[in-house]
């Protein structure tokens, strides 16, 4: 029970550091590259010794060395993924703990978030409206909370830099975990002609408050929920696992692999029938990659 559970946990966290990929598709490219790896040293022994026999024990020590370079490479990339797992799961508590804490409670963090970066004179205007001094700059502060997975439009980043214009202030800076929209980002990269503004997000404040032991131990607890959470498997992720572009190098060599195969060793087809499936894996994944990278695109601009 204790051995399945811990090889649940590694799959888990394997998972974190493969990206768009999954940890099934992670273990097949392995599994692939090793036969492709062993085939090809068998091959290049057995037609220059023609000894069988010797042939089986190169065949036995290099599944051995491959075997073992394999683990040592998924105990490291599993290490690294508790940590990004770990780290994630405590990020992503932070953000509903705030999301669903009172205004006094922010204020409270806010308060020490600005007093710990040396922020002083610092005097509340109205809800989530301050005013500070640093570096000789006096600077409005507004917190900007809206609900979850709301996006700060257009409009309310003007809103902000406008009343900013319109009090004496050298600085303005917005303290938020939302996301801007994509017309407000480019507004962001030019009001810089206008004022003197800076963004406070969420990784700012969430590195504040691990950096200073903010966080309890309860934000590194698994739940059940985080589990199922990383473990849903898409239809689409198993279908971009199979037809991505790293993928052509390994079916073209298998291919090739097989074929070759065909050619020295079998005496039957099933050499070459194998060999024309990756083949046309590779020619799939070919036209599958133009379409997103051209066609795909072309038709979603328009």
């Amino acid at each position: 029970m204790f051995k399945s559970q811990n090889r649940h946990f590694k799959k888990i966290y394997i998972d974190e550091t493969l990206n768009k990929r999954k940890y099934l598709g992670y273990r097949l490219d392995i599994v692939l590259i090793k036969f492709i790896i062993i085939t090809f040293i068998a091959l290049v022994v057995y037609v220059n010794t023609g000894d069988f026999l010797f042939t089986s024990i190169i065949i036995i020590q290099v599944f051995c060395i491959i075997t073992l370079i394999n683990k040592i490479i998924i105990d490291k990339k599993a290490s690294r993924g508790k940590v990004k797992f770990l780290k994630r799961i405590k990020k992503d508590k932070f953000k509903k703990k705030i999301f669903s804490s009172k205004y006094s409670e922010i204020e409270s963090f806010i308060f020490l978030y600005l007093n710990q970066n040396r922020y002083y004179h610092l005097k509340k205007t109205k809800n989530y409206c301050y005013k500070a001094l640093k570096n000789d700059e006096t600077i409005l502060i507004n917190v900007v909370k809206f609900y979850q997975d709301a996006l700060i439009e257009k409009i309310d980043l003007r809103n902000y830099i406008t009343n900013a214009l319109n009090v004496n202030i050298d600085k303005l800076i917005l303290i938020t975990i939302n996301d801007f929209s994509e017309e407000a980002s480019k507004m962001l990269e030019k009001s810089e002609e206008v004022i003197k503004l800076e963004i406070i997000n969420f990784e700012d404040l969430y590195e504040f408050a691990d950096t200073n032991l903010l966080l309890s131990s309860s934000y590194e607890i698994i739940s059940n929920e985080d589990i199922c959470t990383n473990t849903k498997v898409k239809t689409s992720e198993i279908f971009n696992n199979i037809f991505n572009s790293e993928k052509i190098k390994i079916y073209l060599i298998a291919s090739v692999t097989f074929y070759i195969i065909h050619k020295i060793l079998l005496i039957n087809k099933i050499g070459v029938y194998i060999s024309y499936y990756f083949l046309f894996l590779t020619f799939i994944n070919i036209v599958y990659n133009v379409y997103n990278t051209f066609i795909k695109k072309k038709v979603t601009s328009k």
